[in-house]
C-alpha cells in the first residue's frame, strides 16, 4: 500500500477533481453511452454461447480508456490482443498464492518465481502504456486545438508536468495509468457477471427485475444513467452483491 503523504494526496485530489467529479462523469457520459451500445449490438449478433465476463470487461475497458487515454483499447488486432494478456497475467499473479505474504522473512528468496513474474508483467505494462503516452504527446495538438473536445486525464497530467523532471513524470503516470487500467475494469465485469449468474440461479428475481426494467424504460429504448435513479430493485440487487 502506498504511503500517505504529500504525493498520495495530490494523486487523489487530482483524480477526485479531473476523473470522477459529477461535471467529469457528465461530460463522458456519452462514451459509457457508446460502449453499452456496442456491447448490446454484439451480444445481438451472437447465435452461440458468449462468455458475458469477457464482453462487458471489453466494454468497462475501453470506455475507461476512452475517458483516460482519449481511444479505446481493445479493438480488433495485435494491440487489442497484447492488452488483454498483460491485464489477465497481471490480475492472476496478484490473486496467486505467495509464500513470501505469509512468512516475510523468506519473501526476498522468492520461492515460487511470483515476484519475478509479476516485475515482467509490470515492465511489459509500462513498455505498452509508454508507446500510448508517446502517441498521445505527438498527437495532443492536432486533436484539442481550437476545438470543443473535452481532454482526456492523460492529455492532462501531460499538460500539468511539462516542467518537470520527463523520466520521473513518465513512471508516475504510468504507475498511475496501470493501477487505473487494471483496478478499474476487471472488478466491473466480475461485479456484472456475478450479478448475472446470481439472478440465473433465482429466476424469481430475475423475473421481478425484468418487470421493474420494462415499466421504467420500456421495449422502445435501451436504458440510460438518466434511469438509474428510478431503480429501486435493480440498486437493491447490485448492493446485495457487494
Amino acid at each position: 500500500m502506498a504511503p500517505y503523504g504529500l504525493r498520495w494526496r495530490m494523486l487523489r485530489k487530482l483524480c477526485a477533481v479531473h476523473l470522477f467529479s459529477n461535471k467529469v462523469l457528465n461530460d463522458f457520459q456519452h462514451v459509457r453511452d457508446e460502449e453499452v451500445v456496442r456491447l448490446v449490438r454484439d451480444l445481438a449478433k451472437r447465435e452461440r454461447l458468449v462468455d458475458i465476463g469477457e464482453m462487458v470487461n471489453t466494454c468497462v475497458t475501453n470506455a475507461v480508456a476512452r475517458m483516460i487515454v482519449g481511444r479505446p483499447l481493445i479493438v480488433e488486432g495485435e494491440e487489442a490482443t497484447k492488452f488483454k494478456e498483460m491485464a489477465t497475467e497481471i490480475t492472476r499473479l496478484a490473486g496467486q498464492f505467495n509464500v513470501g505474504d505469509f512468512l516475510p522473512w523468506i519473501d526476498w528468496l522468492d520461492l515460487q518465481g511470483l515476484n519475478k513474474k509479476m516485475k515482467k508483467s509490470r515492465e511489459n505494462f509500462g513498455e505498452f502504456l509508454e508507446k500510448i503516452i508517446v502517441e498521445h504527446k505527438l498527437k495532443a495538438g492536432d486533436q484539442f486545438n481550437g476545438s470543443n473536445h473535452v481532454k482526456d486525464f492523460l492529455s492532462l497530467l501531460i499538460e500539468m508536468n511539462e516542467d518537470v523532471d520527463q523520466v520521473e513524470t513518465s513512471i508516475n503516470i504510468k504507475a498511475l495509468l496501470q493501477d487505473m487500467f487494471i483496478a478499474g475494469t476487471d472488478t466491473t465485469s466480475i461485479t456484472v457477471e456475478w450479478i448475472l449468474a446470481e439472478l440465473i440461479r433465482h429466476p424469481h428475481i430475475l423475473a421481478r427485475a425484468q418487470q421493474e426494467l420494462d415499466s421504467i424504460v420500456g421495449h422502445n429504448r435501451l436504458i440510460s444513467e438518466w434511469d438509474l435513479s428510478k431503480f429501486s430493485f435493480l440498486h437493491a440487487i447490485i448492493k446485495e452483491n457487494f
